[in-house]
């Protein structure tokens, strides 16, 4: 399913994603650390492997997470201004 742009979204439904994404972004990068210290850890004792790799694959979800949520604040101060 394709998402609609920003500027065709209603203030509630920006103000609905913005929630998400303030809840889900932090949620990311702890688990992102900790899968980062896990890999670490994992490689040392037990070489390269499947879990070596994980927090490089779900890096670029949180950095998307965090742009998502930048462009959703500026959509809705660029609302709060007209």
């Amino acid at each position: 399913m394709a998402q609609q742009p920003l500027d065709q979204l209603t203030i509630g439904e920006l103000k609905n994603k913005e929630e998400v994404l303030k809840k889900a972004t932090p949620i990311l990068g702890i688990s992102l650390v900790l899968m980062s210290a896990a890999s670490v850890f994992l490689t040392v004792r037990g070489g390269f492997g499947v879990f070596s790799i994980l927090p490089v694959i779900f890096l670029p979800l949180f950095i998307a997470n965090v742009q998502n949520l930048k462009k959703i604040k500026d959509e809705l101060v660029r609302r709060e201004q007209q």
